[in-house]
């Protein structure tokens, strides 16, 4: 039996370290993750999204009612980074075409989505400021736009905002993190308290050749309204319309290309529940969506 020499012993493992052949790769030091996008350079998605809402409520005469829409919907659309300063980059996203059913009981409408151009200043950790969008080239208003398309524009707004808010809800790390650390994101209390945001690397992988970075958000938004929101001017005896209570949640998944700033693949589920004394309603609706770069 050979003897144990302990300087062998370490240079073996070394060399398999670097031919990544022991259970502890290179990467599990940590990383700074950052959006730093090349200036001009383009990336085309596709979204898959279906998704229901619900709505209950109670008539002046007590009678109880419900009603119940389903969405699917299929979007293909660009994102280009077009300008930098300082540490944000102005990132452009462009509706390609869009089509999305929705069905209401026995019936169902089919629908092609309208042009639709976002552009928002994104700072080095993602986070989104200065927001500007428009549904099509003549700037045309949302109250315009058919029933029909608002009936799949609503649903999807109702759930998470507008249906670019997956990339709008990644925040990334202030400093360096490994393998399995969380961070929270700061416009939101961390978690144990009444609302919670974090967000957890789960791993360091590739996806599609790409080196990226496995990154999962949870959340649980309560909140309460107790008049109009902030900018509408309605008269005071009105305002009772507008409370409000309800939760919005969510998990979502991504695979950032952190050397690229580029999202390879997202999936995940949001959901948005609110009531409104008002009106005697609950409405819930929740959205599931799936998103994949074309190359």
């Amino acid at each position: 039996m050979g003897r144990y020499c302990p300087r062998s012993v370490a240079r073996v493992l070394a060399a398999l370290t670097v031919l990544g052949l022991t259970g502890t790769c290179a990467w599990a030091s940590g990383v700074k993750l950052r959006f730093k996008p090349k200036i001009g350079e383009e990336r085309r998605y596709k979204l898959l999204v279906s998704g229901r809402q619900e709505v209950s409520e109670h008539g002046q005469d007590g009678a109880a009612s419900r009603s119940k829409r389903e969405l699917r919907a299929s979007i293909e659309y660009v994102c280009k980074a077009l300008s930098a300063a300082e540490d944000r980059t102005r990132v452009e996203t462009r509706l390609l075409k869009g089509a999305a059913t929705v069905q209401f009981g026995d019936r169902t409408e089919a629908v092609d989505l309208p042009p639709y151009r976002r552009v928002t200043d994104v700072d080095c950790r993602r986070g989104v400021h200065d927001v500007r969008e428009h549904f099509d080239v003549d700037d045309m208003p949302c109250w315009e736009l058919p029933a029909e398309v608002m009936n799949a524009v609503s649903i999807l707004e109702v759930a998470c905002g507008t249906w670019t808010s997956h990339f709008e809800q990644l925040r990334l790390p202030a400093a360096e993190v490994e393998v399995g650390g969380t961070w929270a994101d700061e416009k939101r209390p961390a978690e144990g308290t009444a609302n919670g945001s974090r967000f957890t690397l789960e791993e360091l992988t590739t996806r599609s050749g790409h080196k990226c970075a496995k990154i999962r958000a949870r959340w649980r938004d309560r909140f309460s309204r107790t008049g109009p929101p902030k900018g509408v001017d309605v008269p005071p005896e009105y305002g009772y319309l507008y409370v409000a209570e309800g939760q919005h949640t969510g998990e979502i998944l991504w695979y950032y290309d952190y050397e690229n700033s580029t999202d390879i693949h997202v999936e995940g589920s949001v959901g948005y529940e609110v009531s409104q004394p008002a009106f005697s309603s609950t409405s819930r609706s929740v959205l599931n969506f799936k998103v994949t770069l074309v190359e």
